[in-house]
């Protein structure tokens, strides 16, 4: 579809090089494509696709916009190869130097020139960067980044056109291709500016339905982690039954301390102690009984005065 609207677009801007010889309008190898014929075939035809598969407007201009100026600098460099298309006369540092059969009549003594293409080239390049950024950092609405590109081709083509000496089909005294410039600058600003409401529309309906649908089907992650905390569930409340049984078991454990008190202050041979006695209890019953012996003899002296003089 590019290819068709490019060709189609050359020849109807420059028809009168074709008078006589009409069979040469498919010639495409000998050159003549327009750009702008072939970007509005191209984004119609893929719209059209788009709509097709489903794919609402504003996503499909959204996709292709940085795409489209990078593939036009890629393909300037072709005009640098076969040295056409380019500017007036200078002496600048980055001036091209052209061979004398390509130049145009009036200009033959004129050796350097300006790139327009290469000026193109780098133009291109940072629109399609810029494109990219903005698209990044979604500071734009959805659909509009395509009116960006519109606005940005446009306004490099209208200078880079301004530069050119090659012949080129005029209308009102201005290049064919400065009156697409300009008209693809208000059309980009109008398409900004005003935006298609239903496409918007439709694509707020889109994200609308993507969420809810998205919301609904649970992610293999989530169901693990739902499985898991039922499992974990069940484990606590295992581990809360073991626990009361260890305090059944501890309750009981008192219970039965408590009966062997009880049993021990009822047996009054517990109190007294076991039959065999240990070796510290013998000798403190040795030592009470020699106490009441001393104690005897004590007695003793005192009821008998006449032992101590005796025993002087």
């Amino acid at each position: 579809a590019g290819l068709v609207g490019a060709r189609a677009y050359h020849v109807l801007t420059d028809w009168k090089s074709f008078e006589g010889r009409w069979g040469d309008v498919f010639k495409v190898w000998e050159g003549g494509l327009g750009i702008p014929g072939g970007l509005l075939a191209g984004t119609l035809v893929g719209l059209w696709a788009a709509k097709k598969r489903g794919m609402s407007a504003p996503y499909a201009f959204d996709v292709a916009a940085p795409a489209l100026p990078l593939a036009q600098a890629i393909g300037r460099l072709g005009n640098w190869f076969n040295q056409e298309l380019f500017g007036k006369p200078t002496d600048l540092p980055w001036a091209i130097e052209i061979d004398l059969r390509y130049r145009p009549a009036g200009y033959e003594q004129y050796a350097t020139f300006h790139p327009t293409f290469l000026y193109e080239v780098l133009w291109n390049l940072a629109l399609c960067g810029l494109l990219l950024a903005l698209d990044k950092k979604k500071v734009i609405p959805r659909g509009k980044l395509f009116a960006v590109y519109v606005f940005g081709y446009g306004l490099g083509r209208l200078w880079v056109e301004a530069l050119r000496i090659d012949k080129a089909s005029q209308i009102l005294g201005l290049r064919v291709n400065i009156w697409v410039s300009l008209l693809a600058i208000i059309g980009g600003l109008a398409w900004w500016l005003l935006g298609n409401r239903r496409d918007d529309a439709d694509a707020d309906a889109d994200a609308a339905s993507t969420d809810a649908s998205g919301s609904d089907v649970a992610s293999p992650e989530t169901d693990d982690l739902t499985q898991n905390d039922g499992d974990d569930d069940f484990d606590d409340d295992d581990a809360d039954d073991d626990f009361a049984g260890d305090d059944d078991d501890f309750d009981d454990d008192d219970a039965d301390d408590d009966f062997d008190e009880d049993a021990a202050d009822d047996d009054p041979t517990d109190a007294s102690g076991s039959d065999s006695a240990s070796p510290e209890t013998d000798d403190l019953t040795q030592n009470d009984g020699e106490d009441d012996d001393a104690d005897d003899e004590a007695d003793d002296d005192e009821a008998d005065p006449t032992r101590e003089r005796e025993a002087d």
